[in-house]
């Protein structure tokens, strides 16, 4: 069984008055989107894709880099970090990358700062409480750059996070109870050796589901219903309002019409795939009048 998400950790387990605030289950999960529902109407398909982080990474990412370029860390022509003032002081970015990163204020971080030649001037900036986790599932609270360490070790908390709540109760539910059909690991999805090799197997897994929306009404007439919202909302909206999967039907219209665009680069990596699979590359490249170069199989 899982932990469920929307109860308190109890005062027997925390070592802090402010880990009273915390919730659990937000261990590292296998991706964001695990949800996904495609419903038919009377003019085709709407397909609803639900991330399940109710904070996104990419204002952690952006944090790093505004840090990066205040530390100004420097690149060598391998792709190595650098941190520090002045050569003497100058440190591998990825030694010190967790260390400064979990600092717990910024008085902290900036005393440890002063040892790689920085002083008060700089202005390094922190990440919304709570966001983003370290490899133990430590708080991280000021990434200096979005570098090696920060791909490897950092992870959004799922379901929002550990201090400002949760997306939402029936969502949990849904997800505890797929992972209980599906019967995938509660923890780590993958656990790697020193060579990020895996070292423990895999149990990832997908549930299908099917509901029918012709509980409550005829399936002719639901599918009226929703065409009518459909149709309202394009009547509300304009040229640049979508609906749920409506650009993917469009854009798959045009693949079958005028074929994939392709680079060389992308039929070099579906051929190196095909034949690490067994299976025989049949496609051809085509080119069509008015269209881009495309594969048509």
């Amino acid at each position: 069984m899982t932990e469920p998400f929307i109860e308190l950790q109890d005062k027997e387990c925390t070592s802090s008055p402010s880990d009273l605030d915390r919730y659990r289950g937000v261990r590292k999960r296998f991706g964001t989107n695990p949800l996904a529902w495609s419903i038919p109407y009377d003019g085709g398909i709407i397909t609803i894709d639900m991330a399940s982080t109710q904070r996104a990474v990419s204002p952690a990412i952006g944090v790093g880099k505004l840090n990066s370029k205040e530390l100004q860390i420097t690149q060598d022509k391998s792709g190595i970090n650098f941190i520090g003032k002045g050569e003497k002081k100058k440190k591998l970015t990825e030694d010190l990358h967790l260390s400064l990163s979990r600092s717990e204020s910024v008085e902290q971080l900036y005393e440890k700062l002063s040892h790689l030649g920085y002083d008060g001037t700089i202005n390094v900036k922190p990440v919304e409480k709570g966001l983003l986790k370290g490899p133990h599932g430590e708080d991280i609270n000021y990434p200096i750059a979005f570098d090696r360490t920060f791909k490897k070790y950092f992870w959004i908390a799922p379901l929002g996070g550990t201090f400002f709540g949760y997306k939402g109760f029936g969502m949990n539910t849904l997800i505890e109870l797929d992972n209980v059909i599906g019967g995938g690991t509660t923890g780590l999805i993958r656990e790697l050796d020193k060579n990020e090799s895996p070292k423990t197997p895999e149990r990832v897994s997908q549930t299908i589901e099917a509901y029918a929306i012709d509980v409550l009404y005829p399936l002719d007439v639901a599918k009226v219903k929703l065409g009518e919202s459909v149709k309202m909302t394009k009547d509300c909206g304009n040229d640049l309002l979508y609906l749920p999967g409506q650009k993917e039907q469009e854009t798959k219209k045009e693949y079958l019409a005028t074929g994939i665009p392709m680079t060389q680069d992308r039929i070099k990596k579906l051929k190196d795939i095909s034949s690490k699979a067994g299976i025989s590359f049949k496609l051809k490249a085509i080119k069509n009048q008015g269209s881009p170069k495309g594969l048509d199989g």
